[in-house]
């Protein structure tokens, strides 16, 4: 009996332990943002591309950044390295783009045509989409946007992608998306809406 209490003492300040170091990397991770750091992290999901998510505050509200993010037509203007988009169609939640990479030389540009599906509620957007046909053989990701710790005026933004393209991309262009193209969504993002970094 008392060798089952002292193991369940140890389990329970093993987990006390663990979610206070959880909770207290959480709580950086949020002064990191408020401060205007970009977060860039990677999950394999298989393939030769990971999944890469991009986390950050914008010092504006969720429906400024929502307006920039949502439209496909001007996403050469919004998003680095976009040659050229284009809204196909809309209807109720659905809304069909087309949109092309542009690739260094000798690498061919990269076009896709995607179906996304916007979610809008008081607290929480979403844009969310999925390959229809183009030049990978995957392509999905998302925009999620909510206040950042209950401020309406900040945006909590997560931008999440997993894009595989059909041709191979050389590791030193991959590895220059995750570096600088990423970041530089967020960048632009702030720069277009006129905002300081914290």
């Amino acid at each position: 009996m008392r060798n089952k209490t002292r193991i369940s003492v140890l389990a329970f300040a093993v987990t006390a332990l663990v979610l206070s170091s959880a909770n207290a990397s959480a709580g950086n991770w949020d002064a990191e943002l408020a401060k205007g750091k970009i977060f860039v992290t990677t999950r394999n999901v298989g393939g030769n591309t990971p999944e890469v998510k991009v986390t950050a505050v914008i010092n504006a509200a969720p429906d400024k950044v929502w307006a920039l993010v949502t439209n496909c037509n001007r996403f050469s203007t919004t998003m680095p390295r976009i040659k050229a988009s284009k809204e196909l169609w809309r209807k109720g939640s659905k809304v069909a783009c087309t949109v092309t990479v542009d690739l260094p030389w000798p690498l061919s540009d990269l076009t896709s045509t995607t179906l996304a599906t916007h979610t809008v509620k008081a607290d929480y957007r979403a844009r969310v989409w999925k390959l229809v046909s183009g030049d990978y053989t995957q392509n999905r990701g998302s925009w999620v946007l909510r206040p950042f710790k209950g401020d309406k005026n900040r945006t909590h933004v997560e931008y999440t992608v997993h894009a595989e393209p059909k041709t191979w991309i050389p590791a030193w262009i991959r590895a220059r998306a995750q570096k600088s193209t990423m970041p530089g969504i967020i960048k632009r993002l702030r720069k277009l809406l006129g905002v300081s970094v914290s």
